[in-house]
């Protein structure tokens, strides 16, 4: 899924704020269930890696135009 994410943001920007909102619906969704403690660090790990690729493409097109 984290992929699929990575491509649409890539092809269209608006889409930025999509994995935050998914994975809070995702936080709520799932806050009485005994799996809700599994999710979070993976949850924080997928929107790290997100938003570092996400930044490093910035900085990259910054760096070298």
């Amino acid at each position: 899924m984290l992929g699929f994410m990575i491509l649409l943001v890539f092809t269209r920007p608006e889409w930025l704020l999509l994995p935050v909102v998914l994975n809070t619906l995702l936080l709520i969704k799932s806050w009485r269930t005994p799996i809700f403690r599994h999710i979070i660090p993976r949850i924080v790990i997928s929107l790290l890696v997100f938003y570092s690729l996400i930044g490093g493409y910035v900085m990259a097109k910054l760096l070298h135009p």
